[in-house]
């Protein structure tokens, strides 16, 4: 600005900041205000201290926000463990409040969270919206002074750890943006109103972390689906038949068997789970087998066209007995007599 012409701007404050009505943080991109004139300079200042402007800032933040639209008030003072950054306090220093809401959620099953937010600012406190992020425990994407230069939610594997690292240097500051101002114009009294894109840093950001969302997203699906196909087919991890030269398959294989050890660390079972027990229960145990069979006259089935290799064994186990699975439909459905009713 002084190598622009600092002739033609206020010169109100110091001489080395013509101009200048308000700050943001350092290595916080967006919109600032300059004045051309002191009689601007001192009207828009007045409308800062008032806090009557409309101050918008786009932020990534790490961790999906609980609630995700809110208001943080709060009184913010200078930490005590260093003087140039900002706490948040109970019983001292300046009310702050904060207005955001969310705007766009990144996350897999696999990866680590972040959430674009919106923030609104009724009050302009030094490293404000920072300071309410930390204080929340979501601090900002990469924010070193305020604890987000590092993975704060999810995993912590070597491979997204590695990935997260490769997004540090894309966006090598605090996620933060001043993306819209709004005031009274300080001699026409029109509101005026201006916006600045998010910068290519941010939206290569948040291209990166998308596109990796869904791929995990896939991927997880991907190895559910293929978890629950062994289980229609009947087969727990011990008795999976791999096809030949599927090395893919064995990998999964393996997945496939922590995954059944913690369900059986937490008592617990999933869908798939439900019938493959009962199977395995029944085949076990004929006592049990001979107990539930006869409990029923009939088992009526509806679409029994349709019950995949898992559910018709059970049926098959049901009724062994007493040969009454009973099925409405076509006689020219032949496949319910192939099935066995």
């Amino acid at each position: 600005l002084i190598n622009y012409d600092k002739d033609s701007l206020s010169n109100i404050g110091d001489e080395l900041r013509p101009g200048i009505v308000h700050r943001i943080d350092k290595d916080t991109s967006g919109l600032v205000v300059i004045a051309k004139n002191n009689i601007s300079h001192d009207k828009i200042s007045k409308q800062f201290s008032e806090h009557s402007i409309d101050r918008v800032y786009n932020a990534l933040v790490w961790g999906k926000l609980r609630p995700q639209k809110g208001v943080i008030e709060t009184l913010i003072t200078r930490s005590s463990r260093n003087r140039q950054l900002m706490d948040v306090s109970f019983t001292k220093g300046k009310k702050a409040i904060t207005n955001y809401k969310t705007i766009k959620v990144f996350e897999g099953e696999t990866i680590p969270t972040l959430s674009l937010v919106e923030c609104k600012l009724e009050t302009g406190r030094t490293h404000q919206i920072r300071t309410h992020f930390k204080y929340l425990g979501y601090p900002l994407f990469n924010d070193e002074e305020y604890g987000g230069n590092a993975i704060l939610k999810g995993t912590t594997f070597t491979k997204y750890k590695q990935f997260v690292n490769n997004c540090f240097k894309i966006c090598s500051r605090q996620a933060l943006h001043a993306i819209s101002l709004s005031f009274q114009h300080p001699i026409s009294k029109e509101q005026v109103s201006f916006q600045s894109d998010l910068p290519i840093d941010m939206k290569k950001l948040i291209e990166k972390w998308r596109k990796y969302a869904i791929h995990q997203i896939v991927w997880y699906s991907f190895i559910i689906s293929l978890i629950n196909k062994w289980k229609n087919f009947g087969w727990y991890p011990e008795n999976v038949v791999l096809r030949k030269s599927e090395n893919l398959e064995k990998n999964l294989l393996k997945i496939y068997k922590i995954y059944q050890t913690k369900l059986t660390d937490l008592n617990a079972c999933d869908f798939g789970d439900l019938i493959l027990h009962c199977v395995s229960i029944f085949e076990k145990n004929q006592d049990i087998n001979e107990m539930y069979s006869k409990n029923f006259k009939y088992i009526l089935v509806d679409e029994y066209q349709d019950t995949n290799f898992i559910q018709s064994k059970w049926l098959k186990l049901l009724t062994k007995n007493h040969d009454n699975i009973c099925c409405v439909g076509d006689d020219d459905q032949s496949i319910y007599s192939w099935r066995g009713a």
